[in-house]
């Protein structure tokens, strides 16, 4: 198969993988309560968070295409490394 068939076929088997209609969807108010419960833990047995991380304390538990879920449930747009 030619080079630019192969890069054909996975950019559109990634784009199929993607949703531009993904809106975010809060269900708890963030950080939720295991995002706090691990971030917690974390604390103990990690010292020195970055400043990101104490400023925005949410632990995600999975990513596909633009959205990123939380442990709480909640979904966001990922538009820092999208």
């Amino acid at each position: 198969m030619p080079l630019a068939a192969r890069v054909l076929l996975v950019k559109d088997n990634c784009m199929s993988r993607s949703s531009v209609t993904a809106l975010p969807n809060i269900v708890v108010v963030p950080p939720g309560p295991e995002s706090q419960r691990i971030h917690a833990e974390a604390s103990r047995h990690m010292k020195g968070y970055s400043s990101q991380v104490r400023l925005f304390p949410v632990v995600f538990e999975s990513g596909r295409g633009v959205t990123l879920t939380d442990v709480d449930g909640n979904t966001y747009i990922d538009f820092s490394s999208g």
